[in-house]
């Protein structure tokens, strides 16, 4: 034999016997798998990962015992999908009536009637004129602009005890949104009657905190007016009408004094000689249709009947205003005054206003 064939031949011996190997390699793996094969896993659909599942097995503790023995493969789970859904509405032959304890009321007894509900009660309302019938003007007043800076109350030592922070003047009393207190709304023209009653109370005004409170208020021509004390310290009462003569009156702690005025009047002046901060006005009126705005800017007059009027608003500080209304039956009107700052050395109040009050 040559050279070459002994090389080609030992070429051949090798491949032969490395494929013979990898054929044997091969079948032992394939034995392998057949002796112990292998469990495959399912995956559950994205769908029921999102819902409530159970899983439901017949005997668990038997699978338990043949999954370690390795008997049977583990059994696929069964998932259960929980729907909550509303319940079935029950037919009304269906239900079945609880047994009610007895009463004590024979068989036969007549039933008794089902109670009847009781209405709410009425508000009352206040009307002085019920013949025809009536309804109020209602309304608010504003001021537009910005209000002038209030003047700091030099106090004494006495009312500086008994006042809590600073205390100014209340020449313009307004909220942020600029509703203004303290202005005296009432009805100059258009009432019938022309002898209104005298109230049988009197008006009463009080000293608290040196202060007369209210600031504002009004009364009938010559009905008792009141003032107590209630402070510790003395103060008086100097009564200042615009027609007829002025009076002063000494106010000792936890007393009172009454004085009346005996003419129609816008603002009658009251002060405190002894603390010279310490005002208040009054407003004379010879019938009832007049108010004095609060806090809010807000003000209701007394009950009218159906017509035509004329309503004035004044203020101390920014003048008067007014405004015709007219009152159908049953029926309530709103109106509002807006009130300007006033200019200096501007008239606050025209020559007719005397005599719009009687």
């Amino acid at each position: 034999m040559s050279e070459d064939n002994r090389t080609r031949f030992s070429a051949l011996s090798i491949l032969a016997a490395f494929t013979l190997g990898f054929l044997c390699m091969g079948m032992i793996v394939l034995v392998v798998q057949n002796l112990n094969p292998q469990k495959s896993v399912a995956l559950a659909p994205a769908f029921e990962e999102s819902q409530s599942v159970t899983e439901i097995s017949d005997s668990p503790s038997f699978s338990r015992r043949a999954q370690t023995l390795h008997l049977t493969p583990k059994p696929n789970p069964i998932r259960k999908v929980v729907v909550t859904s509303p319940p079935r509405p029950v037919p009304q032959d269906e239900i079945i009536p609880e047994p009610q304890p007895s009463l004590g009321i024979p068989i036969g007894a007549p039933t008794l009637p089902p109670p009847v509900p009781v209405a709410a009660p009425l508000i009352e309302t206040l009307v002085l004129n019920q013949n025809p019938p009536t309804g109020s003007i209602i309304g608010r007043a504003l001021l537009e602009g910005t209000a002038p800076m209030e003047t700091p109350l030099p106090l004494d030592p006495n009312c500086g005890r008994l006042i809590k922070g600073p205390a100014t003047t209340r020449h313009f009393v307004t909220s942020q949104n600029g509703d203004l207190a303290d202005v005296f709304v009432i009805v100059t023209e258009g009432l019938r009657a022309t002898d209104w009653p005298k109230p049988a109370k009197r008006a009463l005004l009080r000293d608290v905190n040196c202060f007369f409170e209210p600031y504002i208020s009004g009364a009938f021509v010559d009905q008792e007016i009141a003032i107590e004390n209630g402070d510790p310290v003395l103060h008086n009462v100097h009564v200042i009408p615009n027609e007829g003569k002025e009076s002063n009156f000494a106010l000792l702690p936890k007393h009172s004094i009454s004085f009346r005025l005996a003419a129609s009047q816008l603002f009658v002046r009251l002060k405190c000689d002894v603390h010279p901060w310490e005002f208040a006005y009054i407003t004379a009126v010879t019938h009832p249709f007049f108010a004095v705005t609060d806090k809010s800017g807000q003000f209701k007059l007394p009950p009218l009947p159906s017509g035509r009027y004329m309503v004035h608003a004044y203020h101390r500080k920014a003048g008067e205003l007014s405004q015709e209304v007219e009152m159908n039956e049953n029926e309530s009107r709103s109106v509002e005054f807006r009130f300007h700052v006033p200019t200096e050395n501007a008239p606050l109040f025209h020559n007719a206003a005397k005599r719009a009050i009687r």
